[in-house]
């Protein structure tokens, strides 16, 4: 028991440094995978964003087009 006392007092900043490095360690690989998440979710965010919006544009266009359609008609029935 003895030696075990002596022993981490003649090391205890080594040991007090290891233990530092690894919490380091793990703080910067906790920090990094919460990072990748958070991008992950943007990108999910984002790509729903744009399905929105290409279909809110397609619609519009169809509905564009059958109006033009219309108004042709009703301008000359021959164009039909």
């Amino acid at each position: 028991m003895r030696a075990l006392y002596e022993l981490t007092k003649d090391w205890q900043e080594l040991i007090a440094g290891l233990m530092g490095a690894a919490v380091l360690i793990w703080t910067v690989f906790v920090t990094l995978t919460a990072e990748r998440r958070r991008r992950e979710q943007e990108v999910r965010d984002l790509l729903n964003a744009l399905g929105v919006e290409f279909r809110q544009f397609a619609a519009a266009a169809l509905c564009a087009h059958t109006t033009s359609r219309k108004l042709v008609r009703e301008a000359d029935p021959r164009a039909a």
